[in-house]
């Protein structure tokens, strides 16, 4: 079991942030790095425990978020770790796979905390995210909310929790209707 603590101790040594400066500031650097913070990535790495192969370390998945979030050559991210190009794609492929399947949204955990007898589990929402114009152009990725293009996501969320329940979208948003 990984603590958030040596995620940012492993993280340090790829961001070489100030250990003794500014804890904001290191953890900018830490997200700016790898995506996300150090508690996350412990979260990450103890729910993948009961499928990730035993010789895997937690360096390993901050490699694999170092290459998720900057996408630089093989070259260029394994002399950053200090580990061979051979060694930090094994790794990259092995932590993509697992962190591809790893369950995340689940519907069932819309009862998690339920009060008995209760049918109200979960309140549903939209949300707009701002895209690049894709090319050519066509109207169907038009956001009123944005004035530009945009897709629309809906979101269910357990009230009890406030854990995503079910996640429906990334579609064109055109006149305010989800096309898809």
């Amino acid at each position: 079991m990984a603590s958030a603590e040596t995620f940012w101790r492993l993280g340090h040594n790829i961001t070489k942030h100030d250990v003794d400066g500014s804890i904001a500031l290191g953890y900018r650097k830490f997200r700016s790095f790898f995506g996300t913070s150090p508690s996350v990535c412990a979260a990450a790495y103890d729910n993948l425990s009961h499928v990730r192969p035993i010789k895997s370390r937690p360096e390993h998945l901050l490699w694999t978020l170092l290459h998720l979030k900057h996408y630089a050559t093989e070259h260029i991210s394994s002399a950053l770790v200090g580990v061979s190009e051979k060694t930090f794609r094994k790794w990259c492929h092995i932590f993509i796979h697992l962190l591809a399947k790893m369950p995340v949204i689940e519907w069932e955990n819309r009862f998690h905390r339920a009060l008995r007898g209760s049918n109200i589990l979960v309140s549903i929402d939209g949300v707009d995210f701002r895209i690049m114009e894709p090319s050519p152009f066509n109207p169907k990725w038009y956001s009123h909310k944005f004035h530009g293009p945009g897709l629309r996501y809906e979101l269910a969320i357990c009230i009890r929790t406030g854990d995503i329940v079910w996640a429906y979208g990334g579609l064109p948003v055109a006149n305010g209707q989800i096309l898809g």
